[in-house]
């Protein structure tokens, strides 16, 4: 198992003007994003030496979101999907990373 630290570069579209009257915003964003191992858990793989040094990835997401006014605060929901694009070591040659994720922030 390796963890990873990811570093996504997203794009939004939003359109300010489609606020319904309960304040709504919904959006899309896509993206690139690259992940750095911070620790790999994994079996080194002694048939494949140069595969070890591929542990960073790298791939594309995509999401939506909804952004609503509560309390005086924008919250705001995404729901993203991230694939990788990279090799990982240790891995078959058709393996690649996929994450689903959620996320609740607060704009400020």
């Amino acid at each position: 198992m390796v963890h990873y630290l990811e570093v996504p570069v997203l794009l939004q579209f939003r359109d300010n003007e489609m606020k319904d009257d309960h304040g709504y915003i919904l959006y899309v964003n896509a993206g690139p994003y690259i992940a750095f191992a911070l620790d790999d858990q994994s079996k080194p793989n002694l048939l494949n030496i140069p595969a070890a040094n591929k542990k960073n990835d790298w791939g594309a997401t995509i999401g939506v979101g909804m952004q609503t006014p509560i309390c005086g605060k924008d919250i705001r929901f995404d729901l993203r999907y991230d694939l990788g694009l990279a090799e990982i070591a240790n891995q078959p040659t058709d393996y690649r990373t996929k994450a689903l994720n959620f996320t609740v922030g607060i704009s400020l």
